[in-house]
């Protein structure tokens, strides 16, 4: 094939040379060369596609063509959706409004874990959000650490005179505190829009949170005042970045709880399964120094605990006094007793320090714990734990004074 293509080329330039011969040497431009092998190339492309597959006519091949290529109406529409997408999201990160046939998506202010321009981060006033969330029930339920991630990862947001933080009826994004300033709260009616509620924010106070969980409308509309001095600062916390901090808290949490339960002696012999599904059903509890974990013969509340952090005192009442008779520290566990046998705790559990403990409540601890080879350990640990209230201190079976570690 090479060699019917270089053939042919040379047979059109040789062509070309007798037909100028009388006049003066002919000067192939570049572009007759480019014309000459393009030429050469279409028709030896024609001639070694014409046996295999017949050329339809040419002005039927053209009306193929045209059928196939899109109008210009259709390239239009592409080019504005192109714009339009572009647009969008400019916009969005400056925090204006789009529509799409009429209805506003959101006129709030991306963040910056939401795709947003950059600003600044809470990380140094922590603190300050925390005490402003104290009575928000979306953060109650969180863990003390995925409290402050979330708290850290917070940005700074600052308002001029008349603009909006947020509108009625737009989707919201964000949640907000309130740092500097005092925003206006307006509710307009359903009907005729006129204004139903107006008041003032004040410095710690929150809106928006339930932005964090689901896209929904705003059900009022939150302003700066109209004053030329007038400024508000929040901190601003989007729905991305909430749910995809909860997500690898939530991992590294089970991964840690996993690591402490590999430290226990008594669960070392569960395979990794075993342990995976243990720390998806532990739930972590904090104790500040001094507090009752567990009071001896109350049963309220009484759940398994694992030391993670910390370290505790077992005490036991004796008579009118109360001796401190064991101190556990991390890996060690307490209150299986209650939970097994069903009996009151037969001792005090105080935290001796700021202690965090991963606990099991009554179902989890039979469903998990309640049988196989932990059950048998626990049960053999369990005929240590004798308490002869015959004498007036802890005995054994023998009667001497009983070992610290047997008491939980």
């Amino acid at each position: 094939m090479k060699f019917s293509l270089f053939s042919k080329i040379s047979r059109a330039l040789k062509s070309s040379s007798k037909k100028h011969a009388s006049d003066k040497p002919p000067v192939t431009s570049q572009s007759s060369t480019k014309q000459i092998f393009s030429d050469v190339i279409v028709a030896t492309d024609d001639a070694s596609h014409t046996s295999k597959n017949p050329q339809p006519k040419t002005s039927e091949a053209n009306a193929a063509i045209e059928a196939r290529r899109p109008s210009l109406a259709d390239s239009e529409i592409a080019f504005n959706k192109v714009a339009i997408n572009r647009r969008h999201a400019v916009y969005n990160a400056r925090g204006n409004s789009v529509a799409y046939g009429g209805n506003v998506i959101s006129s709030e202010r991306r963040l910056p874990g939401d795709g947003g321009l950059p600003a600044p981060r809470a990380h140094r006033d922590a603190h300050v959000i925390a005490a402003a969330c104290d009575g928000i029930a979306l953060f109650q339920g969180l863990h003390p650490e995925d409290r402050r991630v979330l708290y850290e990862n917070m940005y700074q947001l600052d308002y001029g005179p008349k603009e909006f933080i947020v509108r009625q009826g737009e989707d919201g994004r964000n949640f907000y505190i309130i740092v500097e300033g005092s925003p206006i709260v307006q509710i307009k009616g359903d009907k005729k829009g006129e204004l139903e509620l107006e008041k003032k924010l004040a410095t710690g106070d929150t809106f928006g949170e339930v932005a964090l969980l689901h896209s929904c409308p705003r059900s009022a509309s939150v302003l700066v005042g109209p004053g030329e001095k007038e400024r508000v600062k929040v901190w601003a916390l989007d729905r991305n970045s909430f749910t995809k901090l909860l997500s690898n808290a939530a991992f590294a949490r089970r991964e840690r709880f996993a690591q402490a339960l590999r430290n226990v002696e008594l669960l070392k012999q569960l395979n990794d399964y075993k342990k995976l599904q243990l720390a998806d059903a532990l739930v972590p509890k904090s104790f500040n120094a001094g507090s009752a974990i567990i009071t001896q013969d109350v049963v309220e509340g009484a759940r398994f605990h694992i030391i993670e952090k910390g370290s505790v005192l077992v005490k036991v009442k004796v008579g009118d006094s109360t001796q401190t008779v064991n101190k556990l520290g991390p890996g060690d566990y307490f209150g299986e007793v209650t939970l097994r046998e069903d009996v009151p705790p037969t001792a005090t559990i105080m935290a001796e320090v700021q202690t965090e403990t991963l606990t099991l409540d009554r179902a989890s601890f039979k469903r998990l714990l309640g049988s196989g080879g932990v059950q048998s350990l626990m049960d053999g640990n369990m005929k240590n734990y004798v308490y002869d209230k015959s004498c007036d201190s802890p005995k054994t079976p023998g009667g001497s004074l009983k070992s610290a570690s047997v008491f939980r």
